[in-house]
């Protein structure tokens, strides 16, 4: 027999849970009871088909469809059936090799993200019929109860399977938890103290086992920030059986874009933000789905928790942990606030993330009204806004004091926004320098970097550069970098612990007649980018200010081909997407939308109505298809993107006038503006598409005719034809 040899054949299959399930002729040989394992298995040794017969002795039918096979090594389970499979999805295998490394790193393809090509502008898109089922489950089970609390259901995989009882294993976590808080006695009666909030306030309520009956508990341990939590782990379970979080579907997002929040966020000239108090235990679970959200706790947090100290509760409200309570949540608040649109329960949709609010007007007295109209809206739906912040003095002095967050540094997304001085605060990664790093550590620390609105992409580029330059086969995950890599890191990491950059919120004038939007692009050898700048002109004032940029790396595949004036294209390419994006996420009345770039080659492709090969036909057809863009060339000197592909310094970064507000003349009149190749695509004639010969090879399989008997009986074809 011939073999051949691998590192990894594939990664663990997923068996199906049909042990209980199998007829009672399935498992009456106690040797094949014992000898099937009903779990995820990694396979040792894949047998081709051509050998297994050589190892094949007998079947026996078990189930329509499904058998139990005798060879040489032992029973085989095959066939097809109807059976749940573990995780409640059904999968249909022909032959699967899928590598992971052994420390669960990220697949390489999302790694190689940071300069793939064809990442930009691609979305996740999950299963519409996964998250059509889910919004149906959803919209039968919400109701509401005769407090007005909003009632949910779980959103349960299609066909529902069992879920077992995992008592064993979260009473094992349990004590984990309570060795660890014991520790610390101050910690542990803080955890308890919550446990003990949770019943007050009907959270929570007392339980009982239910051995007999469908029942399953989560796992929780305590997270120590400025203060204790619990958090709750509802993919826990015992090997080979399903999780509560196996068993639900996640549902769609519900949410607004965050980086349209970001940016809308940074329009009003008075805003305010506030919080949803424990939003998510702030719904409520109907009572046939409480069994499954138990948990366990001691009575006494002086005494172990042995069994005569042990108490059931369970959750009468949405948990945070399980799979499905953002959507839950989501979907509960959009359910609520769609009986006050339109006006300002439609504004609060598109300005609400998870239980982050931000509302936003022109004057203090409306934005006012408009905070306690979305707290009377919310308590209708038994919510609390509370830990208001606001640019307004005013607004905050009328709002009650117990609704205040209590401090002027407020968080907004990720950001720190000082509401007196109502600038934004954005922060370098907070890395510390390790006395040997290692490619793992590296991506680590980019990947911790937040700037959704790519403001400081610039300073992370040579950084992300550095990390393409260990994507190779000599630096594996955890192989120390060499003594001049470290120091270069070394570098980053130092230049990173400067201050964080302060940048005005509002980046609109409030007496505008006019907005427009201006995208510069640029590419090098190492990267292409995009930055996007609202311009805003009033009478006698011009306003124009960095809102969005994005940049790439150049692809380690294809590089070769990949020449300046293409990457010049695509850079092109992203700004025409980028600002689409902006102007749908803005909601504005943008009067014009400019694209710049410093490339006359690809300004001229797009201009030409002359067919390109493929790979820049493709381009120009997607950039064309926007409509509305006039093209401009500019020079590199006053083209800020050109900073983005090139990299600089956080420290040099934080003084260029440049990037933040770009080029001096676009405060000035149109007429001042460069004005070279300024075009728009819809106004080029195109040319007749000219039609290629392809030369191309075909066999086709004609039906046997059988042989015409006239021609036996004449020698000649002209005899037979007469």
């Amino acid at each position: 027999m011939e073999l051949n040899w691998t590192k990894e054949i594939s990664t663990p299959f997923q068996m199906a849970q049909w042990a209980s399930e199998m007829p009672e002729k399935a498992i009456e040989l106690k040797e094949i009871q014992q000898a099937i394992k009903f779990s995820s298995e990694v396979p040792g040794i894949m047998l081709g088909t051509r050998h297994f017969w050589k190892y094949f002795q007998s079947k026996t039918e078990v189930a329509p469809g499904l058998f139990v096979i005798q060879t040489s090594f032992g029973p085989v389970v095959g066939g097809e059936t109807d059976m749940s499979p573990q995780g409640g999805r059904p999968s249909h295998t022909l032959a699967v090799v899928s590598k992971t490394n052994e420390d669960q790193m990220p697949p390489a393809n999302l790694v190689e993200e940071f300069w793939n090509l064809e990442s930009i502008g691609i979305k996740e898109n999950p299963s519409a019929d996964d998250d059509q089922i889910a919004m149906n489950q959803l919209n039968s089970s919400i109701s509401q109860d005769k407090d007005n609390r909003y009632l949910v259901s779980w959103v349960w995989r299609e066909p529902r399977q069992a879920l077992p009882s995992n008592y064993r294993m979260v009473y094992s976590r349990l004590c984990s938890t309570y060795g660890s808080l014991n520790q610390s006695p101050d910690l542990l009666n803080k955890y308890h103290q919550i446990f003990q909030d949770y019943l007050d306030k009907g959270m929570i309520e007392p339980a009982r086992r239910n051995p007999d009956g469908q029942e399953h508990y989560l796992a929780h341990h305590a997270v120590i920030t400025h203060k204790v939590r619990p958090v709750f782990d509802a993919s826990a379970h015992p090997k080979g059986q399903p999780s509560l979080n196996d068993c639900l579907l996640r549902g769609p997002v519900l949410l607004p874009e965050l980086v349209g929040l970001l940016l809308r966020f940074r329009l009003p000239k008075f805003i305010a933000t506030a919080d949803l108090e424990s939003a998510f235990l702030m719904v409520g679970l109907h009572q046939a789905d409480r069994e499954f959200a138990k948990f366990l706790w001691v009575k006494d947090p002086a005494n172990p928790p042995l069994m005569d100290n042990i108490q059931v509760y369970r959750f009468t409200r949405v948990a945070f942990g399980v799979t499905c309570s953002p959507f839950l949540l989501a979907g509960v608040i959009r359910h609520h606030l769609k009986k006050y649109s339109p006006g300002l329960g439609e504004e609060m949709i598109d300005s609400l993330y998870v239980d982050n609010l931000h509302l936003g007007a022109e004057s203090w007295s409306e934005l006012l009204s408009k905070c306690k109209e979305a707290k009377r809206i919310f308590l209708e739906a038994k919510m609390n806004l509370r830990e208001f912040a606001s640019n307004s003095l005013e607004s905050m002095s009328a709002l009650p004091a117990e609704d205040h967050l209590g401090k002027s540094e407020a968080k907004v997304l990720g950001m720190n926004w000082d509401t007196l001085k109502d600038d934004l605060g954005v922060q370098w990664p907070k890395e510390s320098v390790q006395p040997r790093s290692t490619r793992r550590t590296v991506l680590s620390a980019l990947a911790g970097i937040f700037d959704p609105l790519g403001l400081i992409s610039p300073a992370i580029l040579p950084a992300k550069i550095f990390f393409q330059q260990l994507w190779d086969e000599e630096h594996e995950w955890d192989t120390h970098l060499s003594e001049m890599e470290q120091k270069i890191w070394e570098e980053f990491i130092k230049g990173w612990q400067i201050p964080e950059i302060r940048l005005p919120r509002r980046v609109l004038l409030s007496s505008y007649k006019e907005i427009q939007l201006h995208t510069f692009v640029d590419a090098s050898s190492s990267a292409y980018a995009a930055a996007v700048y609202l311009r805003s002109e009033g009478k006698r004032q011009v306003q124009v200010n960095l809102i969005f940029s994005k940049n790439r790396l150049k692809p380690k595949k294809g590089g070769k081909t990949l020449t300046i004036p293409r990457m010049e294209l695509i850079a092109i390419l992203i700004g025409v997407r980028a600002s689409e994006y902006v102007q749908k996420e803005l909601k504005l009345p943008m009067s014009q939308t400019h694209i710049w770039s410093d490339s006359q080659i690809a300004l001229s492709w797009v201009k030409s109505p002359q067919s390109q090969p493929t790979f820049v036909q493709r381009r120009l057809d997607e950039i064309r298809s926007h409509e509305g863009n006039i093209f401009h060339y500019v020079r590199t000197d006053s083209n800020p993107a050109d900073v983005a592909t090139r990299g600089i310094s956080p420290a040099e970064l934080k003084l260029q006038k440049l990037w933040w507000f770009g080029p001096k003349w676009l405060t000035q009149p149109e007429s001042e503006w460069p004005s070279e190749l300024e075009f728009k695509p819809e106004d080029i004639s195109p040319t007749e598409e000219k039609l290629k010969s392809v030369c191309l090879a075909s066999q086709t399989k004609l039906k046997e005719i059988p042989p015409n008997p006239l021609l036996k009986r004449f020698s000649s074809w002209s005899k037979t034809l007469r």
